[in-house]
């Protein structure tokens, strides 16, 4: 983060405090947009098109736990002196609820307002693929989704906004992380491990695909890569006041990371190996944010910043995006358009994928499916996810008598799939 330059003193440091780490704003742009990629055919069931030959797309849920871990490091970093008191822990637990709950509940009442509109479709006598409020739209689910509570095996399956599971996994870390600041300070760092180390070794023992767990054991595998984040945090100062000049070593250490990343994100799959993810990426977590290479000079650029600012917003919405494009383009081949349905493995299993005859084509549509993506998640980021993150905020103050007043506004939040 940047030096804050004194009007009475240039040559003076500002007194380090809690802020933004523009570096891992950007990795967080980086890894929801691959996360969305992921999801083209996972969610949309639509042909990626040439993405299908990059390995790192594949797998790229592994990415949901970057996110975990990323987390864990900045909430750490900003509220564990902070939380001292019952009246600190109710101000922390509103913020956190004002910040991932309305984005999610305005999508889910979207999505519930599609299946009403394909309810009212099969009375007219038209067609459907599936029962509307059926299998993954099931009435039930939208209560689980409601409490945020569709990662504790409630369910079948993924429900409604599917990467949604990790927003519910998410907020509940938060209040375990909490209550062990409150109930441990002294000995945080020890319950910090001990936590992280039982809930890997939860995800190792009973997740049938290791760290693709969501639905069923995604609460575990969060615990687990924020806790480590968390931990990250405890291993140095990392400081507004810190030198960020670039160097040759540190740009060598940051292109290597990012290559060690892509390589084993390309190999894990849903594989024991897999285990080790929120290990590397809190390897990259520690060098991203002192932000001295080449590497962090780029994520710190325009582009990066405009994506990580809206990062919840685009892991939001890009489900909705991808099953509103699969219905039209659904539409379409009934009524007699140039669409067609391919066999691909996808997951390890079986699927009917819409294409347009060519991978051109499907390259075409994912450029589409990005493009309305970033509008999407521009609109929700300004009209509901802003002014509802300052709601609970100014809620949090009057609550809690101004408790928290100091915590930067641009407080952290995973934005995350559905391995």
């Amino acid at each position: 983060m940047r030096r804050v330059p004194s009007n009475t003193n240039r040559g003076a440091k500002k007194p380090a405090g809690p802020g933004r780490f523009a570096v891992l704003d950007g990795w967080r742009g980086v890894c929801a947009v691959l996360v969305a990629l992921y999801h083209v055919e996972v969610i949309g069931e639509i042909y990626a098109g040439h993405l299908r030959a990059l390995p790192v797309i594949d797998n790229a849920y592994l990415f949901v736990d970057f996110f975990f871990v990323l987390s864990g490091f900045v909430i750490a970093h900003t509220y564990q002196t902070r939380i001292t008191s019952a009246g600190e822990f109710l101000s922390f637990e509103i913020r956190r609820f004002g910040r991932v709950w309305p984005l999610h509940m305005a999508i889910l009442l979207v999505f519930i307002v599609l299946e009403l509109a394909k309810l009212y479709a099969r009375a007219r006598g038209m067609g459907m693929e599936s029962r509307p409020f059926s299998n993954s739209f099931s009435v039930p689910a939208i209560f689980t989704n409601i409490f945020l509570a569709q990662t504790f095996g409630l369910d079948s399956g993924l429900t409604w906004n599917q990467p949604s599971w990790s927003i519910g996994a998410e907020f509940y870390t938060y209040l375990a992380f909490a209550l062990l600041v409150l109930a441990g300070r002294r000995r945080f760092v020890l319950a910090a491990l001990a936590t992280a180390l039982a809930s890997a070794c939860i995800v190792a023992v009973f997740s049938p695909d290791y760290m693709r767990a969501t639905f069923d054991y995604g609460f575990f595998r969060c615990l687990y890569g924020f806790f480590v984040g968390v931990l990250v945090r405890q291993l140095g100062r990392f400081d507004r006041g810190v030198d960020k000049r670039r160097s040759i070593g540190s740009t060598a250490l940051e292109l290597a990371l990012v290559l060690l990343m892509l390589l084993f994100v390309s190999v894990a799959n849903a594989r024991p190996i897999s285990l080790l993810s929120p290990l590397l990426f809190a390897m990259a977590v520690y060098v991203f944010a002192r932000e001295r290479g080449a590497v962090s000079h780029l994520l710190r650029t325009r582009p990066f910043r405009f994506a990580g600012a809206r990062s919840y917003s685009i892991y939001m919405t890009h489900a909705l995006v991808l099953v509103t494009m699969a219905r039209i383009i659904r539409t379409v081949q009934a009524h007699g358009g140039a669409v067609e349905r391919i066999g691909a493995n996808v997951d390890g299993s079986r699927e009917q994928l819409l294409w347009f005859g060519s991978s051109w084509s499907s390259d075409g549509l994912v450029l589409v499916f990005l493009l309305l993506l970033f509008v999407t998640a521009s609109i929700t980021y300004r009209f509901i996810e802003n002014p509802g993150r300052a709601l609970f905020n100014t809620a949090a103050l009057r609550l809690t008598g101004g408790l928290g007043r100091s915590v930067s506004p641009a407080e952290p939040v995973m934005g995350v799939p559905r391995p």
